[in-house]
């Protein structure tokens, strides 16, 4: 029987609560997360000389060379919303993303030359940069930095600054502060549950807020500005467990990382009722996996045996032949490694497909894939080629090895030059 409450059917409900599990990485496994960083896709870690790129979907780090600029801080990496710099004292770098090989180059300033990028912040709107009695406004058209007058608050440090989402805050222990944008006015902010405490230990999930400082566990009632005490299960100590050394992959991944001690946030699982066949049921995510021959001009459509009601695909979605379906372009950069989503009992079914262009073929063999769990479904777009107007017998020998190994079409083997090498190409 469907759960009820006040007579309103509950179409879906979590079981278990958040809990920080043991994480383990591949190729580096002792680090902190505020040297973690991302340039929007990927994710990086950077402590002096040791580089390192994060492969997402095997958890693994591997050697990450930079041209330009080779050791650095993460922690000193930042961005004003189009570019990703790197400040520390004199040493200022953007990273040119638009070379072949993204290359550090050093940038110019104007105004303000020797800073630290962990002061820098952002209202959402503009640029500052925060360091006791400094502060600086950046004129993102002319790379410039002016002075900037606060009221209310005049000196303060940008390591400090954090937002709800909505609101701008400076928590510096005893003293905070809460920023009118519209004034660059700071007025005292009255918190209740937790009164002096520090913006660099405050985090986010997506959805809620927290301030994480060892035994000093909290999260946000924003509606009320209440602090309230957060128990995190799965976590026995809390020495080192500091705001500052968590980060997220930018796909909804939370992590906490310092030293040998490392952990992943696991939230609660989503299980939603299926009205058609009276039961709950758990999620899954399929992963796609593209090989072969991929070609634009043909598609990779799995259709999909079951709905969760009140569950839309996360994928492209096209509701054809009366049934949900998924359609994903082989030929786009997105679809290897493409999701979808859904509830477990479904049985996912690849049509097969076939798309013929002068000597070459393509084609996808249909198949069925029953849902058990998380999981990887691999499609293969196979690729042959045509001999049949390969009539010199010398060519034809040279064409059809070609054909039968599936490297190179043959458009020229029609053609009547006596030159059989001309197949090879």
């Amino acid at each position: 029987m469907a759960l009820k409450a006040n007579n309103v059917l509950i179409k879906s409900i979590d079981i278990g609560a958040k809990e920080w599990q043991t994480k383990t990485w591949s190729g580096l496994t002792n680090f902190s997360g505020s040297h973690v960083w991302s340039d929007g896709e990927n994710i990086y870690y950077s402590y002096d000389a040791e580089q390192y790129q994060l492969d997402k979907a095997t958890s693994t780090w591997t050697p990450k060379t930079w041209s330009g600029l080779t050791s650095f801080k993460g922690r000193n990496i930042w961005s004003d919303g189009e570019n990703i710099y790197y400040s520390s004292n004199s040493m200022q770098y953007y990273l040119n993303q638009a070379l072949a090989t993204p290359t550090w180059q050093t940038k110019t300033w104007s105004g303000l030359t020797s800073f630290d990028g962990n002061n820098v912040w952002s209202d959402g709107e503009n640029i500052y940069y925060s360091y006791d009695a400094e502060q600086y406004q950046l004129d993102k058209a002319t790379s410039t930095w002016t002075p900037k007058t606060w009221s209310g608050l005049t000196s303060f440090y940008g390591t400090h600054i954090w937002t709800d989402g909505e609101n701008i805050y400076f928590s510096g222990g005893t003293p905070q502060y809460k920023l009118n944008k519209s004034t660059s006015t700071w007025t005292t902010k009255t918190w209740s549950g937790l009164t002096s405490f520090y913006g660099s230990e405050i985090w986010t999930d997506g959805k809620n807020i927290y301030y994480s400082d060892s035994s000093t566990q909290c999260y946000l009632n924003q509606a009320t500005s209440q602090w309230l005490s957060q128990e995190w299960r799965g976590i026995t100590n809390f020495s080192v467990f500091y705001g500052f050394s968590i980060w997220n992959d930018n796909e909804g991944a939370i992590y906490f990382s310092s030293g040998e001690t490392q952990y992943e946030l696991v939230s609660p699982i989503h299980y939603l009722y299926k009205g058609d066949a009276c039961q709950w049921v758990k999620p899954y995510t399929i992963t796609i996996k593209v090989t072969g021959a991929p070609n634009s001009n043909i598609k990779v459509i799995i259709y999909r045996s079951s709905n969760a009601k009140g569950q839309e695909p996360s994928a492209v979605y096209d509701s054809s032949g009366g049934e949900s379906s998924y359609v994903i372009n082989v030929a786009s950069t997105a679809a290897d490694g493409q999701q979808i989503v859904g509830y477990y009992g479904d049985t996912l079914y690849v049509k097969a497909q076939s798309y013929y262009s002068g000597y070459d073929n393509y084609n996808i063999s249909g198949q069925s894939y029953t849902v058990i769990g998380d999981g990887q479904l691999s499609v293969n777009v196979s690729h042959s080629v045509s001999c049949s107007t390969c009539n010199v017998s010398e060519r034809k020998i040279r064409c059809n090895i070609r054909c039968s190994t599936n490297i190179a079409q043959i458009a020229l083997c029609s053609n009547t030059s006596a030159d059989s090498s001309k197949c090879l190409n």
